[in-house]
């Protein structure tokens, strides 16, 4: 099995001033046309790319038929996919032939193939040709105003040191796939950790971190998640390709990044990891990356659920395939399938922009005094 880069489906980096906005529910694949209440909202659309050989391809000319298409969508996701064993993949090569032969439009054809998502409960994958998404019908989500006013913080990476002895670490997407801006993001969070006056715990908050790259978010957290295999992706068939931290270089398969200048060690640190409704794809992967971990415990909500790993299929310059190929496991082996649930339950509360009053942040300051 080639590596993933698995996140997110969609993943979206917001800056933004949040103005006057109703409670509203929505997909995070829309997004964009919810909010379009939002004054000085910019959103970088980032698809998942696998970085094998496979997908730095050059994507072929549209020479194919939609036919061909067709029968390559189908034949991929019987081979890959999550879940595959759950389509009746005889009926659907039957009822693509049907529409073909009664000259069906493409539009109508690329609908009924969507449809194989749904069978398989994929919402994180999709069919795509020219930008147009066919698929399973993603979440819609009830985003409560708490949330969406912390938007107003910035896309930015945030350290405090809360009541003289305890470190957070505010935690934003990272949405760039490029090689150098990755990898200063690491390096900045490992930065902060290493060279911060010593704290008795840390609060890592990813209750706005909605995806993007997930590899240095994991690496620039080294310091507190310690050497070892510290998660995994698994595939349907068992086969497994392992996260591990080893010398400042965090690895996926073939994926790696070396983030760590300082090389500090912080494992044995209580951690409270906080998580939201907004926490998907590559947020929900670093969370896992803290499963397991002894002295951690995580509080806020349920997660997206965002939480398989894609690989992306190039199928010509018009058409690309997004298919969920492997779970996101811990280090314990327990392999997530709906979403990341905390130790404690607290949803309300959230005060990104009054943090000495953010009922989640002083319910995480009471458990660190706790265990220290």
């Amino acid at each position: 099995m080639s590596a993933f880069t698995p996140f997110g489906g969609v993943c979206f980096l917001l800056f933004y001033k949040v103005i006057g906005m109703s409670h509203r529910s929505f997909s995070l694949s829309s997004l964009k046309s919810i909010l379009n209440r939002i004054s000085h909202l910019y959103i970088l659309l980032t698809f998942a790319i696998n970085i094998s050989s496979v997908a730095q391809e050059t994507p072929k000319a549209n020479t194919d038929s939609i036919a061909v298409i067709c029968r390559k969508v189908i034949s991929t996701m019987k081979e890959h996919a999550l879940n595959s064993a759950s389509v009746d993949w005889k009926s659907y090569n039957l009822k693509t032939e049907k529409l073909l032969g009664m000259g069906a439009k493409k539009e109508e054809v690329f609908t009924a193939l969507g449809g194989i998502f749904t069978d398989m409960g994929d919402f994180h994958g999709g069919f795509f040709y020219d930008g147009v998404r066919y698929g399973m019908r993603q979440p819609d989500i009830s985003v409560r105003s708490e949330l969406r006013d912390g938007f107003s913080i910035g896309a930015k990476v945030k350290c405090l040191i809360m009541d003289r002895q305890f470190g957070y670490l505010f935690i934003p997407p990272v949405n760039s796939f490029a090689p150098d801006q990755g990898k200063s993001v690491g390096r900045e969070l490992d930065s902060i950790i290493c060279n911060t006056p010593p704290v008795k715990g840390w609060i890592i908050d990813l209750r706005l971190n909605i995806g993007g790259n997930m590899y240095p978010m994991i690496g620039g957290l080294q310091s507190l998640l310690g050497e070892g295999t510290i998660g995994a992706f698994v595939s349907e068939n068992q086969k497994t390709i392992e996260w591990i931290i080893s010398e400042g270089v965090f690895k996926a398969g073939i994926d790696s990044v070396n983030i760590a200048n300082y090389l500090c060690d912080f494992k044995t640190l209580p951690v409270v990891v906080l998580i939201s409704q907004l926490t998907s794809s590559s947020g929900e992967a670093t969370a896992i990356a803290f499963k397991g971990r002894e002295n951690t415990v995580f509080l806020g909500e349920p997660t997206s659920g965002y939480i398989t790993a894609l690989h992306r299929y190039q199928l010509n310059s018009h058409a690309m395939l997004l298919v969920s190929e492997a779970h996101m496991c811990d280090r314990t082996g327990y392999c997530y399938t709906k979403n990341v649930t905390p130790d404690i339950t607290l949803v309300s509360g959230d005060r990104f922009i009054e943090l000495e009053k953010d009922a989640k942040v002083l319910r995480a300051l009471s458990w660190l005094k706790q265990r220290t």
